[in-house]
């Protein structure tokens, strides 16, 4: 670590770790000692909690910047806990199909025409503007991967497999229970979509490793000299990211079918099983970082074979990690709700958000990059110097701002569709 790193890791991170709290606290509700929220899982909640989320993202990915996770360990709290954030949105979105599912009748009728609009609108205008965009920061793009990142089959933005897994899952979702009408096995019919998801990713890796000798990749320059289709980041399921938030969709709909069931359980005794999910939890969350270090989701960087054993490993132990960190939440959410102007403001742009990080991360990086023979390398800072913090200050404002922009735009363009549909379906 570079002398003075510590104390711009200091300054910063105690600074986003105060606000953070704050965001999570302030306006909050407390049910008091002996009550609960009657519904505490219902959009109110959600909402707000999902902006708190949101927020969480943007440093998240900030952490993980080489300037940051290698250099300095800025923002150190926020670099492994991105898959439980997201974890909430797909809990989010289980629990609400679920109840919207047993609230309105003929719900799945259009389903399709409603909710898909909602998926692909956002994902293809992120698409064009990254079109646009990313270019000037990576390079033209090869024509075969124009073709195939326009039309969302490799990523134009390797943060934008969110929209992908969600339209997966709500494609699953519209099939599964259009024909099946027993709610408790069409959650085990999703709870097998997630899990085959985790299989693709567990055999695929986070590259083509089968498309070349064994070992190709731990030659020096493998990837500065292989295809495009080759890299890492290009492909569907090319990561553990894809995969390891992903059953908190499934415990949501459990909670959406079960959930006065599961209230009026951990009503007795509450702080006795509050205490005990987050003890589970931590347990669960420590053995999956006892995991993550070795064998690890990347070993195949350490032996010529592409670790499918280690990548299922990991993926076992990160589902319970997953499921238990959204139980607890849950729990939480039976006494305390997060409510504030700011944290219902992310929850409504919450999606736009994550998928505008990217791309103002790479507009940031003049202030964390400076070419060394060539070559981009990460700065190691000196005492006090101001570039982390503007990086940081710079990318939540501006991710903020697209964010707040294109969700305006996603929407305007979500209801035409969504009339456009509704109306080929009533005149069919």
């Amino acid at each position: 670590m570079p002398n003075g790193g510590m104390f711009v890791s200091g300054v910063l991170s105690i600074a986003v770790y105060a606000l953070f709290i704050a965001l999570i606290l302030f306006g909050g509700k407390f049910a008091g000692r002996d009550g609960f929220f009657e519904e505490p899982f219902e959009k109110d909640a959600l909402i707000p909690l999902r902006g708190v989320a949101a927020v969480g993202v943007i440093f998240h990915h900030i952490s993980q910047e080489d300037a940051f996770e290698d250099l300095t360990r800025e923002l150190w709290c926020f670099r492994k806990v991105g898959f439980l954030l997201v974890a909430v949105f797909m809990f989010s979105s289980g629990y609400g199909l679920i109840k919207s599912l047993k609230r309105k009748p003929g719900y799945m009728d259009t389903f399709a025409q409603r909710r898909f609009p909602e998926i692909l609108v956002p994902f293809y205008m992120n698409v064009l503007i990254y079109g646009i965009i990313m270019p000037h920061y990576v390079g033209n793009y090869a024509p075969l991967q124009w073709v195939t990142n326009s039309l969302g089959l490799t990523m134009m933005n390797e943060y934008g497999w969110f929209t992908v897994a969600f339209f997966l899952l709500y494609v699953a979702f519209y099939f599964i229970f259009r024909k099946v009408k027993d709610i408790d096995k069409g959650i085990l019919y999703m709870l097998f979509v997630v899990l085959f998801m985790g299989v693709i990713f567990c055999v695929g890796g986070h590259f083509p490793w089968w498309t070349g000798e064994a070992g190709w990749w731990l030659e020096s320059g493998a990837f500065s000299s292989a295809p495009w289709w080759k890299q890492i980041y290009v492909r569907w399921f090319g990561g553990e990211w894809w995969v390891n938030s992903v059953i908190g969709f499934v415990v949501g709909m459990v909670y959406g079918q079960y959930d006065a069931e599961i209230i009026n359980w951990f009503k007795k005794k509450y702080w006795v099983k509050l205490a005990g999910s987050v003890a589970f939890f931590a347990f669960t969350y420590w053995l999956f970082r006892v995991v993550d270090l070795n064998p690890g989701y990347w070993s195949e960087f350490k032996k010529p074979t592409p670790g499918i054993g280690d990548k299922f490993l990991c993926y076992f132990v990160q589902l319970f990690t997953t499921s238990s960190f959204v139980v607890m939440i849950a729990t939480l959410l039976m006494k305390f709700k997060t409510s504030n102007l700011i944290s219902r403001f992310f929850g409504k742009i919450s999606f736009e958000t994550f998928l505008m990080n990217y791309v103002v991360i790479y507009m940031f990086r003049f202030l964390t990059f400076k070419k060394v023979d060539g070559a981009w390398q990460a700065v190691a800072y000196g005492p006090c110097n101001m570039n982390l913090i503007l990086f940081t200050l710079g990318v939540f404002a501006v991710t903020t701002a697209f964010g707040f922009i294109v969700h305006y735009a996603d929407q305007f363009l979500i209801k035409f569709f969504q009339k456009l549909s509704m109306k080929k379906k009533s005149a069919g």
